[in-house]
This record gives C-alpha cells, structure tokens and sequence, in this order.
C-alpha cells in the first residue's frame, strides 16, 4: 500500500471513530454529528473510486482491503465494538453510502436490538457487515479483494435467494 493510499485510509479511520463516538453521544441534528458524517463520507469518497472498500478484523490485524492495516490493539475501541455488535470480521462500505445510512449504521451499536434488523429497517443498503468473507484472487495481478461470504449475515439477506 503506498502512502497516499494509507493516508486515505487513516482519514476514513479517523472519520468513522469520531462518527461513532458524535453519533452515541450527541443527537443527529447536532453540529458535532454532522461534521462527523460528512468528514467520514468525504473520506469514503476518496478512497472508493473502486466502488466500494472493506476493513477486516482477523486474526489480531485490521485488513484494509485485503491488505494488512493496523495491529488489532492500535484499532480504536469504537471500530472494535462495532465488528462486537455485528459479530462480524468484515465490513463493506459501497461508494455512495449516505449520511442517513452512515448514522443508521453509527446508532446500531447502541442499541439493545439485532443491529442487522436495525440497518434493515432503516433501509441501509451500502454498508454490509458480513459474519464470514473470502479472499478472491483475480488472475494475473496476485491482490486479494475481500468479498462478503455466506455467513448467515451476509449481505443483510437470511435466505437461499438473498432476500
């Protein structure tokens, strides 16, 4: 990873932090929420020219898109317990998420109900936890992109068809 693409990450980083941190502490409407909001949704747009981007956390490491980050004890205890709460190992973030979705996804870590059913209500469609996920080589180019597998969370669908 070079070095303008690790800067990119760490502001994302920082970004979704203090998103979840102004979001649990302060109402939607408040100032401090929604410079939060947009500074993360600035930083995903930077970094999501691809479409979409994935952190991971496995195996002690945080996984920037297939690609070893950070050691598990410099990752910030609001991104932890937000992989705690979905029990998940990887979280999606597609281009495009928006501010209503990025605090939906924020606020599910305070709440007492499934935070599944939680992003499901509230329509959220561009971030995916995923209970499992799978490293798919592309021929040729020897990189590792990190694709929500088939845990029973995956891609917010329960059944055999995704729905």
């Amino acid at each position: 990873m070079n070095e303008e693409t690790k800067i990119l990450w760490i502001n994302f980083l920082k970004g979704l932090t203090r998103s979840l941190v102004q979001a649990n502490l302060y109402k939607s409407d408040h100032p401090q929420v929604v410079e939060a909001l947009d500074q993360t949704l600035s930083a995903l747009a930077a970094i999501s020219a691809s479409g979409e981007i994935n952190i991971t956390l496995d195996g002690g490491k945080l996984l920037a898109d297939g690609a070893e980050f950070l050691p598990a004890d410099k990752v910030p205890n609001s991104i932890k317990n937000v992989f705690a709460k979905f029990q998940a190992q990887t979280v999606t973030f597609k281009a495009g998420v928006t501010r209503e979705e990025l605090l939906a996804f924020c606020g599910a870590q305070a709440l007492r109900t499934d935070p599944y059913e939680h992003l499901k209500e509230k329509g959220v469609t561009g971030i995916i936890p995923a209970k499992s996920v799978y490293a798919k080589v592309e021929a040729g180019d020897g990189k590792a992109a990190i694709k929500p597998g088939a845990g029973t969370q995956a891609g917010g669908g329960g059944g055999a068809d995704g729905a």
